[in-house]
Formats: structure tokens, C-alpha cells, sequence
């Protein structure tokens, strides 16, 4: 039998219970750490996120984004290169479709 906990920090634990038998009776035991809870964090939290013992804690959204700004990666490609590249395949499959059909309409005569 597996239960999901996290700990305090936010890290998901997949708990494996191992059974204990005592005459007939089987009893599932779960070995858990020190400071866990079961109840999941809420969506919409952002790091650092903590269990204060009654509630999940995190970082509002505003505040996260202004310590985290977002970069301009540049990848190295143009978009216009990708569009003249997205033109030129777009008529090589007409191209190709087009051959394929006069292709079939031979085998048909």
C-alpha cells in the first residue's frame, strides 16, 4: 500500500507501507519522517513554500515574479528565417502531393 505526504519544505514523498502480522490479523505500517503532513500544497504557490503546522506558506505570484525576472534568451534564430523556411516546405508538399496525384492517376489508366 503507498500514501502520499510531503514534507515540511514541499518535497512529495510516495510512502511504501510494509505489513506486520499478528496471528490473522495483517496491519499496514507506514514509516514517516519527523515533520510531514498530508495535506497537499495548494496550487499557485511559489518558492519558498513551507507547512507552518496548520497551512501550506509560499510566496505570492507579484512578488516572485519581481525577484525572478524574466530573461530575453536569444536563441540565435530570426523569425523570419523561420518563416521563409515554413513558406518553402509548405510548396514542396504541394509540390509533392501535386506528383503524387499525377503519380496515381497513371497507375489508373
Amino acid at each position: 500500500m503507498y500514501k502520499q505526504i510531503w514534507l515540511y519544505d514541499g518535497t512529495e514523498i510516495l510512502l511504501e507501507s510494509r505489513t506486520e502480522y499478528d496471528e490473522d490479523v495483517s496491519t499496514e505500517i507506514f514509516d514517516y519522517p519527523e515533520e510531514y503532513t498530508e495535506i497537499k500544497p495548494e496550487d499557485g504557490l511559489y518558492q519558498p513554500i513551507f507547512f507552518d503546522g496548520e497551512k501550506w506558506v509560499g510566496t505570492d505570484k507579484e512578488l516572485w515574479e519581481n525577484e525572478h525576472p524574466q530573461e530575453n534568451i536569444d536563441l540565435g534564430i530570426n523569425i523570419e528565417d523561420i518563416i521563409l523556411m515554413s513558406e518553402e516546405l509548405l510548396m514542396q508538399n504541394a509540390d509533392l502531393a501535386a506528383r503524387i496525384e499525377i503519380l496515381e492517376n497513371k497507375g489508373d489508366a
